[in-house]
């Protein structure tokens, strides 16, 4: 039988301790990411970043594994792309007059090869002690009129009706607020999620009251910034994350946004999360009020 409580007999110190490793190895398995690719093409990522990437990978799982924290399947490969995708992704046709790009093979960092998957279930906390995820629409076709300057009443109504219930979060509101002002036709929003928790709403009442261990409010501060951010390269946004009936909810969102360059939001994702998802519920069964 799965233990819901791996680190139970950790003091307070040792998962304090165990969160700054992870997030040593979250800072580590992007370390080499910053440079900056073109938009004519050239990767984001080369063969560097991808070996520090698998690198953060593995030491992540170590760290689940040394300590009981149940993850899922790992594969590293980038299937039918490796290793061969780190050639020249770019060639120039003899017959275009204009000097257009085409790109063989795909680029790395908008494929859902292995590794990415790998990332995407390792970063999920969904089932982790009281932790729920729920996808929210997102479809910029149908909600055009909410994502535009100019359009009437009655199509801002309609657009609304699809997304009554998304409308109520505040972080939800924050994202089609951003869309709107870069421009819907420049965001890609490749996830976009609200994570729930009541155990994490008693426990940061818990920290109102000062009635936790030193050092538990600021894991919750750098935990719920993992939980909103997800991955390296993020949109800064506020307003993501209310307590809502007695309940935590965090909404997350991964875009990919051309303005000023390009910012691709799902190169490495921040895995401590998984970590950090046990420990956070680890406290809450401690000093949740």
């Amino acid at each position: 039988m799965e233990n819901n409580r791996p680190l139970q007999n950790l003091t307070d110190e040792e998962l304090l301790s165990l969160w700054n490793k992870a997030i040593e190895v979250d800072d580590m398995g992007h370390t080499t990411i910053y440079h900056v690719g073109s938009c004519e093409g050239d990767s984001l990522l080369n063969e560097e970043d991808i070996e520090y990437i698998r690198a953060g990978v593995l030491l992540q799982v170590k760290l689940c594994d040394m300590y009981g924290v149940p993850h899922p399947p790992i594969r590293l490969d980038l299937g039918e792309y490796e290793p061969e995708f780190l050639s020249d992704p770019k060639t120039l046709s003899e017959d275009d007059e204009e000097d257009e790009y085409e790109y063989e093979p795909d680029l790395y960092e908008y494929m859902r090869e292995n590794l990415h998957i790998t990332m995407d279930a390792f970063g999920c906390i969904d089932g982790i002690g009281d932790f729920v995820e729920e996808d929210l629409f997102y479809a910029p076709d149908v909600l055009e009129a909410l994502l535009v300057d100019d359009a009437d009443e009655k199509k801002k109504a309609e657009a609304i009706g699809w997304i009554t219930d998304e409308m109520e979060y505040s972080g939800y509101r924050e994202v089609l607020d951003f869309v709107r002002n870069v421009g819907y036709d420049m965001v890609d929003v490749e996830e976009f999620k609200v994570t729930k928790s009541r155990k994490m709403a008693s426990l940061m009442k818990s920290v109102e009251k000062r009635a936790v261990p030193q050092g538990v409010p600021s894991f919750l501060d750098k935990f719920t910034r993992k939980v909103f951010m997800r991955t390296c390269y993020w949109v800064p946004m506020d307003n993501l994350e209310e307590i809502k009936d007695d309940t935590w909810c965090c909404v997350h969102a991964v875009l990919n946004c051309l303005e000023d360059g390009m910012i691709v939001g799902d190169l490495y994702k921040n895995m401590s999360i998984r970590i950090g998802a046990f420990i956070a519920q680890e406290f809450a069964d401690r000093y949740a009020a």
